[in-house]
C-alpha cells in the first residue's frame, strides 16, 4: 500500500510550485495503482478544479481510512475547525476521480461552493458529502447541515455518483442547492 497524502496548502505539492488561488485552474490527475490523496484541512479557494483518474482523491476535512470510495468509511480530520472548498468557476470530478467532503460523524458542517457548473461523470466518478454531528452546545439535531451550492448546473452522468451521507445518529443532512440539476440514466444521486 503506497498511498500518498499531500496537503493542499503546501506549495511544494503543486506544479508549478505554489498553492492555487482564485485565479488558477487546479488539476488533480492520477491513474496509477496506489491512491494520491490531496487533503484540505482548512478553507481552500480556487478558480476552477478538475479531479480526474481512478486513483485521484481530494478529501476536504477528512481522511480515507481504508481506501474506500464510500464517504461513510472516511473519518474527519482531528483538531480542525470548519473546512470548505470554494471553486469560483467549474468543478469537474471525472473518470473515476473522487471528492470526499466531511467524514463520518464530522464535528462541523462543511461547505462546497461552486460558482459555475459541477460535473460528476465517467468511470464511477464520485462526490461524497457527509453531514456533521449535532451541535453539542445547544443539542439541536438539525443545525449541522452540510451544504453544496452550485451557481450553474449540477450534472451527474456516465456512471458518476453523488452520495450524500446523512448523520445516522442525529439525522443531520446534506443540502444541495443548484440553478439546475441533471442526472442521466447511468448517473446516480444515491
Amino acid at each position: 500500500n503506497n498511498n500518498t497524502v499531500y496537503n493542499w496548502h503546501d506549495a511544494e505539492n503543486w506544479t508549478p510550485n505554489g498553492v492555487p488561488g482564485s485565479n488558477d485552474t487546479a488539476v488533480i490527475d492520477y491513474t496509477g495503482g496506489a491512491y494520491r490523496l490531496m487533503q484540505v484541512d482548512d478553507f481552500a479557494k480556487v478558480g476552477a478544479l478538475t479531479v480526474t483518474g481512478a486513483s485521484a482523491y481530494l478529501c476536504v476535512g477528512c481522511k480515507a481510512t481504508n481506501n474506500s470510495k464510500d464517504i461513510a468509511a472516511h473519518t474527519p480530520l482531528a483538531d480542525v475547525g470548519e473546512v470548505g472548498l470554494d471553486v469560483c468557476g467549474n468543478l469537474e470530478i471525472l473518470n473515476g476521480g473522487w471528492l470526499a467532503v466531511g467524514g463520518n460523524l464530522a464535528p462541523h458542517a462543511v461547505s462546497v461552493n461552486v460558482g459555475g457548473d459541477l460535473t460528476v461523470s465517467g468511470g464511477s466518478a464520485k462526490l461524497g458529502v457527509s453531514a456533521a454531528a449535532d451541535d453539542e452546545e445547544d443539542g439541536s439535531l438539525y443545525d449541522a447541515t452540510s451544504v453544496v451550492t452550485v451557481g450553474g448546473r449540477l450534472t451527474v452522468a456516465e456512471s458518476g455518483v453523488i452520495y450524500p451521507n446523512a448523520n445516522y445518529k442525529t439525522g443531520d443532512s446534506v443540502e444541495f442547492v443548484a440553478g439546475e440539476i441533471y442526472v442521466d440514466e447511468t448517473g446516480s444521486f444515491n
